[in-house]
């Protein structure tokens, strides 16, 4: 059988073989080659990251920094199989490292954090698992000068005199424009502040920024650099909790003197939030009123680390709802009802896709398409990763893992990702995702006959695979490139594209960018991106 030579640049074509390594072994023996058979194994579990604007999705932050932390971090790599984390045009293409694949019910988990000059940076709990094997997410950036509807903006710089502040001041962000509620941020007259290690900062003015977050409006809440369900939080009694979060709005606060981050004062600090009627509360299962107490959370988005605060009573001023509370140090602020989750070895629900006849059986038809599992109260999606394009088809069984203990629907669009959803098709009815198994009836029509495509690589040399990758397109003449599918040994079906349209597709490997255009036959279709010398000197050495 005839022989290849791979480097570690190859592996989002095959799998890893022979004796288990470290994840720092195999970055520093790139030069070194692996034997394989041109029966390539593939990577069972990689991750499209989609990062971009929240305001406008269709662009995306330049400069962008990521750095991949946590528990499982080591074994995470960029696809060209690098731990050079680099993002190209808003995309970074993540791998786990096969030797170290997770094991059902295992997952790997680890944080990506996000930065970009002029946005609020995110970080955001990610995880390989098992059950998974491809995953586009997309994750939205704040800009602070022009952020998205339900987002204000707001900054100040006060004088200070022998390193204390000047008079009582105030920033605020008022409910105006698209903005529903507001926020303001009360300093005292003479407080003084201090760096992360304590030490008073020292300078002639005091630059204070506040970022509010309306709680009902989906662009809002989509932006939340840490999502609604976190994997770390320090509860009420001190110790972690498996919690979930409902919010009724966040806001997040910083502060520098001199170029020094502030991180604590001398005194407190008190934070006002306007609330809207329309937060339900999870306590008293009814919507927000005056005399509620909410207890009040803190974000590191650095660590992902939340902890509890404190309670807040809301209070009625003029028929408007707010609440106030100080602070001591800075940090995201959040205003949230909890609940707890169920783990995946105690999840026991979950959703069973059926035809429009009702029937489980696969008939060979399936379709890729973006779903939602969203809060029954007000349609919000739970988190992040509750927001995933699926591959559907009848008698699939859909389960759900760290779910909330509140009662969930689940819902259909036509679309293939957060930010082009389509329409909705159909939901689930009221359910609980930790307990009960519910069958959901697709729509009429909904598993057309898919475009099948075969997706191929190829080298100035004539060299031709047939690889995994996700794809992109978009129609020619259109602007914003779109999710289509995941190309799995250079395999692929999608219900998205029509026959005789001519589409402009684009693909990312190895810190590249790679296009091709072509017109839809119904039969025997082909897409072939032709790589360049580095890539393929990388893949075929």
């Amino acid at each position: 059988m005839k022989k290849i030579k791979y480097t570690i640049g190859a592996l989002m074509l095959i799998l890893f073989l022979g004796c288990e390594k470290s994840p720092l072994d195999v970055v520093d023996s790139v030069d070194s080659y692996i034997e394989l058979s041109e029966s390539f194994n593939i990577f069972e579990q990689t991750m499209m990251i989609d990062i971009v604007d929240a305001a406008l999705p269709e662009t995306f932050p330049e400069n962008v920094t990521v750095t991949i932390t946590g528990a499982d971090a080591d074994y995470v790599f960029e696809s060209g199989g690098s731990r050079d984390f680099e993002v190209v045009e808003g995309k970074l293409y993540l791998i786990v490292n096969p030797s170290y694949a997770p094991e059902e019910g295992a997952d790997l988990e680890f944080s990506v954090n996000i930065e970009a000059p002029g946005y609020l940076p995110v970080n955001m709990e990610a995880y390989f698992s098992a059950e998974e094997e491809d995953q586009f997410v997309t994750i939205p950036m704040v800009k602070l000068d022009a952020p998205p509807a339900g987002v204000g903006n707001s900054s100040a710089t006060f004088s200070m005199t022998g390193n204390a502040l000047s008079g009582n001041q105030e920033v605020i962000v008022l409910p105006e424009g698209d903005k529903e509620t507001g926020a303001t941020v009360s300093l005292p007259d003479g407080v003084m502040f201090y760096d992360e290690d304590g030490n008073t900062l020292s300078g002639g003015s005091v630059n204070v920024s506040l970022t509010h977050f309306d709680s009902e409006q989906e662009s809002s809440t989509n932006a939340f650099p840490g999502g609604f369900m976190p994997r770390s939080v320090i509860g009420p009694d001190g110790t972690e909790e498996e919690i979930v979060f409902n919010t009724a709005g966040f806001a997040s606060i910083n502060m520098n003197v001199g170029g020094g981050k502030v991180k604590s004062f001398s005194e407190p600090v008190t934070v006002s939030m306007s609330l809207s009627s329309e937060v339900y509360n999870t306590d008293t299962e009814a919507n927000l009123a005056a005399g509620d107490v909410v207890p009040i959370w803190s974000y590191e988005v650095e660590t992902g680390q939340w902890v509890y605060e404190q309670d807040a009573t809301v209070v009625d001023s003029e028929g408007e709802l707010s609440l106030s509370f100080d602070i001591t140090h800075l940090s995201w602020y959040n205003i949230d009802f909890y609940g707890y989750r169920c783990s995946w070895w105690n999840a026991n629900g979950g959703v069973k896709v059926l035809d429009a006849s009702g029937s489980s059986t696969f008939s060979g038809n399936y379709r890729r398409t973006y779903c939602e599992l969203v809060f029954a109260w007000n349609n919000r999606p739970v988190s992040y990763y509750a927001c995933k394009t699926y591959y559907l088809y009848p008698g699939q069984n859909i389960h759900f893992y760290n779910a909330p203990r509140y009662p969930c629907k689940f819902r259909v669009y036509s679309g293939t990702s957060r930010y082009d959803k389509g329409t909705l098709l159909t939901e689930s009815e009221v359910f609980y995702p930790c307990d009960n198994n519910i069958n959901l009836t697709m729509p009429s029509g909904f598993f057309p006959e898919p475009i099948t495509f075969r997706g191929t690589a190829t080298c100035a040399n004539g060299t031709v695979q047939r690889p995994s990758f996700y794809v992109l397109y978009r129609p020619v003449g259109s602007y914003y490139y779109r999710y289509l599918t995941y190309v799995r040994a250079g395999e692929a079906a999608t219900t998205r594209l029509q026959v005789g349209q001519t589409y402009e597709f684009t693909t990312y490997f190895n810190r590249r960018r790679y296009y091709t255009t072509y017109t839809i036959t119904q039969t025997d279709n082909v897409l072939n991106f032709e790589l360049d010398s580095g890539t393929c000197n990388l893949i075929f050495r």
